[in-house]
């Protein structure tokens, strides 16, 4: 699937900031007033005709022949990728003596009963709250502190009036808590043989880098031709940036966005997803615009290459780039795809900013031009 995912690269991963980011990165990225914005769903999908333009007009190339891309792997490198490990085997240090207090994180087990019936989402086992922000009732905190760990409790609260769910607001509710600890420092254990051997297919901590190290040079290696071409499109200036082409883009990085946070967050309102994250409209505008012409910028770059080097794209081309991409696509997955099934796949994530016609055409030439770096580049490593 190598094709399928550098165009992907292309228009999800290399210019899209938004979705490049994890979720803390983009919290930081997006801070700014409080104007709303709609759903998930609700991004414009109208078509955008793109004006004609001439990439070798519009854009002045940096070198692009013969670009070095170093591969070496550093020791800074080395021990992120150790911290990554280590972070994600780190556990909670569970404390099981003294009594909780606010401000604390406690680990739960509770039951909620309303007229003697479990109420729906208010039960739940092995829950991890910090007490005095939780976002239970009022009073459900407050009944926790002072509890010892192990020890159980039944507390009786009152729903708000205008609770969000009109069935229980203003109902009496019966909790029964169980403490199960008091969290403490976050315990990151020591890379150490006994460590790897535990955790990872090699059994010293030795071998462990050794092969690390191989690893994340062959990565490289492997993305060399993207990171060519990143290389290029930084050291190259857009003269004339054509709106309709950075507008689709900008239409397609919204829809692309919005469509994952409706996989992370389902039917969450847009405008919900964007508070809880401390976004703005403005924010989400003005990043959107940044990426949109970062796109743009990226494909006049790669078509203006293809232009002074007579790459040229047929249909016959196109065709067999895109059953290449569907047969990968199939193979792996283990079924049978189709041409509708790719477009069907292309206009739910991506939506209809750019034709999927013209999409296939544009991955097609940058195909082909990421080859052609890949052929007179130099690797460093």
């Amino acid at each position: 699937m190598r094709k399928q995912y550098t165009i992907v690269a292309l228009l999800l991963v290399m210019a899209m900031v938004l979705t490049a980011c994890s979720l803390d990165e983009v919290k930081e990225k997006f801070v700014g007033g409080t104007e709303t914005v709609s759903g998930p769903s609700a991004a414009s999908d109208s078509p955008v005709i793109i004006e004609d333009y001439d990439p070798v007009e519009n854009v002045t190339l940096g070198e692009y022949k013969n670009v070095e891309v170093d591969c070496t792997v550093t020791e800074e490198e080395m021990q992120q990728e150790i911290n990554s490990l280590l972070t994600q085997n780190s556990t909670v240090e569970q404390i099981k003596k003294g009594k909780c207090k606010s401000g604390q994180s406690v680990n739960i087990d509770y039951t909620g009963k309303v007229d003697g019936k479990e109420v729906d989402g208010q039960t739940a086992q092995d829950e991890m709250i910090e007490l005095g922000s939780s976002d239970h009732i009022d009073g459900f905190d407050d009944g926790i502190v002072g509890m010892k760990p192990g020890k159980k409790k039944e507390l009786k609260l009152k729903f708000p009036d205008d609770y969000e769910d009109a069935e229980l607001a203003g109902k009496e509710i019966v909790y029964n808590i169980t403490l199960n600890y008091i969290a403490g420092e976050m315990q990151t254990p020591k890379l150490t043989d006994a460590f790897v051997k535990e955790n990872t297919r090699f059994k010293t901590v030795k071998e462990f880098k050794k092969e690390m190290k191989v690893a994340l040079t062959n990565q490289k290696k492997s993305n060399a031709s993207n990171t060519a071409l990143q290389t290029i499109v930084d050291n190259s200036t857009v003269n004339n940036m054509p709106q309709t082409l950075k507008e689709a883009h900008k239409k397609q990085v919204d829809h692309s966005y919005r469509y994952s946070m409706s996989q992370y967050y389902g039917d969450t309102d847009f405008e919900v997803i964007l508070g809880n994250m401390g976004m703005s409209k403005d924010a989400y505008e003005q990043q959107l615009d940044v990426a949109g012409e970062a796109n743009a910028k990226t494909q006049l770059v790669f078509e203006a290459i293809a232009e002074k080097e007579n790459i040229v794209v047929t249909d016959a081309d196109v065709q067999e780039y895109a059953n290449n991409v569907i047969s990968a696509a199939a193979s792996s997955a283990g079924a049978t795809a189709s041409m509708g099934d790719y477009k069907k796949q292309f206009e739910q994530v991506y939506g209809s900013a750019i034709d999927f016609k013209s999409f296939l055409r544009t991955s097609c030439i940058y195909d082909k031009v990421v080859s052609f770096i890949s052929g007179s580049m130099k690797i460093k490593e």
